[in-house]
């Protein structure tokens, strides 16, 4: 049976190596991220003379970007906890954050107890 200090003592060991990788994985996503933000321009009013078609169009424009911009915010809270040495530490318990659910879910700033228990409050 593994203790935490065990899981600690492994996290640790692997955690440069698997860090590194992964915060590349994330600057490259948030390069994407913010070409694609600045690429999206609101819907062409021109060719739609149906009002419902453009507000149709301006709100589908909307969520995508709700959806760019809450993605970068989790890009940039990863990347501030790979800054200050934090990341790959749950925020909720402390414990480590396994390198396999870092690898699957790099933004994830829970372990996956913790995601269990607050899956109802938690999206990521």
């Amino acid at each position: 049976m593994h203790t935490s200090t065990d899981e600690a003592r492994v996290y640790k060991s692997t955690e440069e190596p698997a860090t590194a990788d992964i915060e590349a994985k994330l600057k490259e996503e948030r390069r994407a991220l913010l070409s694609d933000i600045s690429a999206a321009r609101a819907p062409d009013r021109e060719g739609r003379s149906d009002p419902d078609e453009r507000l149709e169009a301006l709100e589908e424009h909307q969520r995508r970007q709700l959806v760019l911009t809450r993605r970068l915010s989790e890009l940039d809270e990863a990347l501030a906890r790979i800054a200050d040495g934090a990341y790959g530490t749950c925020d909720s318990c402390a414990a480590p954050i396994s390198v396999e659910r870092l690898m699957a879910l790099p933004t994830t700033p829970w372990c996956v107890a913790c995601a269990a228990a607050g899956s109802s409050l938690v999206v990521n």
